[in-house]
């Protein structure tokens, strides 16, 4: 084996995780917004309820942008990605188990707050 080339691997492999990951995520907020219609015919909510649960998941993730930034400076962005990731898979099933407007509220709200923390740190992962 050459020297040096086993770091390289393991990046190279980190940042192609990560990318997947990214993937996943961007075709998850997709997801919701595309199945939003059913969501509203099974919950029978109005344009305006639906807006909200849009809203709720948007409005976390961008506030969260900073601190889930400054979380993986504190305690190390592999931590945080890992406990991001799971408890955005956790958010995420549980989205489809939610019963009512204030459930899928606080768990878009809650999904939201996960996944900024997620996408502000793996830029250290690497190292």
């Amino acid at each position: 084996m050459i020297a040096g080339t086993e770091p390289r691997t393991k990046r190279t492999l980190v940042f192609v995780l990560l990318y997947i990951g990214y993937c996943i995520s961007y075709i998850d907020r997709s997801a919701v917004s595309l199945s939003l219609v059913h969501i509203g015919g099974d919950f029978h909510l109005n344009p305006a309820q639906l807006g909200v649960i849009l809203s709720a998941f948007y409005l976390s993730y961008s506030i969260m942008q900073i601190p889930g930034g400054w979380l993986a400076d504190r305690f190390g962005s592999k931590v945080v990605v890992v406990v991001s990731i799971a408890f955005w898979s956790l958010f995420t099933a549980l989205t489809g188990l939610a019963w009512s407007l204030a459930s899928l509220i606080a768990i878009r709200i809650s999904a939201g707050v996960t996944r900024s923390s997620r996408l502000a740190s793996p830029v250290w992962c690497s190292r």
